[in-house]
C-alpha cells in the first residue's frame, strides 16, 4: 500500500500506492495527473496480468502509438499487442514485446 521511501530515493521511477486507487480502481493524485497531462510518443504496457489501475492509465494517456497484452476488452486502446499465452513468463513476453516493435521501428540509427 505504501512505497517505501528508499523506492522513491533511488529508482528513476515515478508510481503510486494502492492508497491512491480509488474503490473504481481509478487512479488519481499528483503523479497520476502529471502523468496524463504528459504526452508520449509511445505507451508501452509491460503488465502481463489484468491490473485495472494501470488499464485506466493506458486508455487514458496521451501517446501516439500503444502497445500492450493482448485483451479483447483493449482492442480500442491499444494499436499494437502481443498475445501472452497461459505460462507464458515475463521474460518470454518482454523479449518478444521487444523482438516486434524493434521490426515496426521507423527511427534510422
Amino acid at each position: 500500500k505504501d512505497l517505501p521511501q528508499y523506492f522513491m530515493n533511488q529508482m528513476q521511477v515515478t508510481a503510486f500506492s494502492r492508497k491512491q486507487v480509488n474503490i473504481a480502481g481509478i487512479p488519481g493524485g499528483p503523479v497520476v495527473k502529471g502523468f496524463l497531462d504528459k504526452e508520449y510518443d509511445m505507451l508501452i504496457d509491460l503488465t502481463i496480468t489484468e491490473f485495472l489501475p494501470l488499464r485506466y492509465l493506458a486508455g487514458m494517456a496521451r501517446a501516439g502509438v500503444k502497445a500492450g497484452r493482448y485483451d479483447e476488452s483493449m482492442v480500442s486502446v491499444y494499436d499494437f499487442m502481443i498475445k501472452n499465452d497461459a505460462g507464458t513468463n515475463f521474460g518470454d513476453f518482454l523479449f518478444t514485446m521487444k523482438y516486434y516493435l524493434s521490426k515496426i521501428n521507423t527511427t534510422q540509427t
